[in-house]
């Protein structure tokens, strides 16, 4: 346990002598490349996840279907009568990026190559893709969200407003998160000119 222990003390103390020699030279032990500073949220206040299909995108919004309240129904006559739910009819919203919104992949984008056919990612390029560490998912942008795709949405409002008299018109987008394409959405294809 002795010889352990020194092992361990003289390890120690070489890593502390190679920190502080490249600490005098001007530089850092580990050269890690400064990320740009995290955005600011402390003026803003979260409101709820919504889930939804994305109808139509423009520059910094889109319009989202969610699905309506459910409804109750009955069905059957005397002692047979029951009630059911059944789901409302979808309602659309209309919402923007906050200026710091930002949007994420949940699975690992595809990539193709020249030829057009799927490849892999290098360990270098999904290590691009999780930043920033701490947030789920992997880098995407706005232009990356498209009609037919189904997202999860973090909204927030202003914390300068209350909540009592905040409206849908007040919330933004903090993040929002493209779970995937809905298949019965075919995406607009050019016919070619003849």
């Amino acid at each position: 346990m002795t010889r352990s222990f020194l092992r361990f003390a003289l390890l120690t103390c070489l890593l502390c002598r190679a920190e502080t020699a490249s600490a005098a030279d001007g530089k850092t032990a580990d050269a890690k490349p400064v990320e740009t500073a995290a955005a600011d949220w402390s003026k803003f206040v979260f409101v709820s996840e919504v889930q939804g299909e994305i109808v139509k995108v423009e520059k910094n919004s889109f319009l989202l279907k969610i699905p309506g309240p459910p409804q109750n129904k009955t069905t059957g006559t005397g002692k047979n009568r029951h009630l059911i739910q059944v789901p409302g009819k979808p309602v659309e919203l209309s919402v923007a990026f906050a200026d710091a919104g930002f949007v994420r992949w949940s699975k690992l984008p595809t990539k193709l190559d020249v030829h057009g056919k799927k490849t892999s990612h290098t360990v270098e390029e999904i290590a691009e893709l999780k930043k920033p560490y701490g947030v789920s998912g992997y880098a995407a942008e706005r232009t990356d969200l498209k009609a037919g795709q189904s997202v999860d949405l973090v909204m927030v409002r202003l914390r300068k407003i209350p909540a009592a008299k905040a409206t849908t018109t007040d919330l933004v987008v903090k993040k929002a998160t493209i779970l995937g394409t809905d298949p019965a959405v075919k995406p607009a294809v050019e016919e070619p000119k003849k």
